[in-house]
């Protein structure tokens, strides 16, 4: 079993408020979302393939429509691409980093 120091983790923040995964596994570890079925793994592999060449990377927070995500019911809430739009064009405009 993994202690709290052999995570790499980074923060997922929206509406609800903040907590933070496992960047090599996807665990939520720390603080939930206050509702009744919080996330419990976030799809990394997913992101990955969404951007090739961009790694999740520690100490970053990422918002949640942007990571697909399973909750502790099982049902997997993906990410919205609505939003993903939104983020390519204020990356390329400079608004947001790559």
């Amino acid at each position: 079993m993994k202690t709290m120091q052999s995570y790499s983790l980074a923060a997922v923040s929206g509406s609800l408020g903040r907590f933070s995964f496992d960047i090599q596994t996807g665990l939520v570890v720390g603080s939930f979302y206050p509702v009744k079925d919080p996330p419990v793994f976030i799809d990394i592999k997913e992101y990955q393939q969404a951007y090739p060449g961009t790694p999740i990377r520690a100490g970053i927070t990422y918002d949640i429509l942007d990571l697909g995500h399973w909750l502790e019911s099982g049902e997997y809430d993906p990410p919205c691409l609505h939003w993903r739009e939104e983020r390519d064009v204020m990356v390329k405009h400079g608004e947001l980093p790559d």
